[in-house]
């Protein structure tokens, strides 16, 4: 009897446990979820605008391919209203990250770049010793770009640049033309090196 009586017992206290655990559990807010969806497709949609990407094969086989985004006064606007949305940054907040952004594009341009190449020796852009340059033609100019690896997490890249993925390697690429000047036409982004060389077109805001 006092062994049924103890059996007993600890199904009531599993029971407790579990209906406690029950009411804790969150539940999934459908209007939030409806509300990042149209985030992200409006963001999407503006990063399309200015972004490409190419691939270089060297036979059947890929030598190096790559896929950039420029970013220009309407990606970096559309940009800190992303990163608000899911780190549901205050107005404060959003006002600090994009006057830090625009103060930056006001002496370069930068641009997103996603790279890959099947030689992991060769993936090396923002070396001293890399094998490749990235150049930037800006009406009629030529600007030679200032690489940086970005460590930055994978899943906040990816949420940024859909584009990206884990087995190509982020760079942001400076460029010392202003955003301002670099936007107004079309431009056109080369990578190149012995390796290979390919370009891409960004699209101006007034074509």
């Amino acid at each position: 009897m006092r062994r049924l009586q103890f059996i007993l017992s600890i199904w009531f206290c599993i029971l407790t446990i579990a209906c406690t655990s029950a009411n804790l559990v969150s539940h999934k807010d459908d209007s939030l979820d409806q509300a990042n969806r149209e985030s992200a497709q409006e963001y999407i949609k503006i990063l399309e605008k200015y972004s490409a990407g190419d691939v270089d094969y060297n036979g059947f086989y890929n030598s190096f391919g790559f896929h950039a985004a420029l970013l220009n006064s309407e990606v970096l606007e559309a940009n800190v209203r992303r990163q608000a949305h899911f780190y549901l940054w205050d107005q404060s907040r959003s006002e600090d990250e994009r006057n830090k952004l625009f103060k930056a594009a006001a002496e370069a341009t930068s641009v997103f770049l996603s790279f890959y190449t099947p030689e992991k020796k060769d993936d090396n852009l923002s070396s001293d010793k890399s094998i490749w340059r990235v150049l930037l033609d800006v009406n009629g100019k030529r600007y030679v770009g200032k690489i940086k690896k970005l460590k930055s997490n994978l899943s906040e890249l990816i949420s940024l640049y859909p584009f990206h993925t884990r087995w190509n390697t982020a760079y942001l690429v400076s460029f010392p033309v202003s955003v301002s000047q670099a936007e107004v036409q079309s431009s056109k982004l080369t990578i190149t090196g012995p390796v290979g060389s390919r370009y891409i077109d960004f699209q101006g805001k007034n074509p």
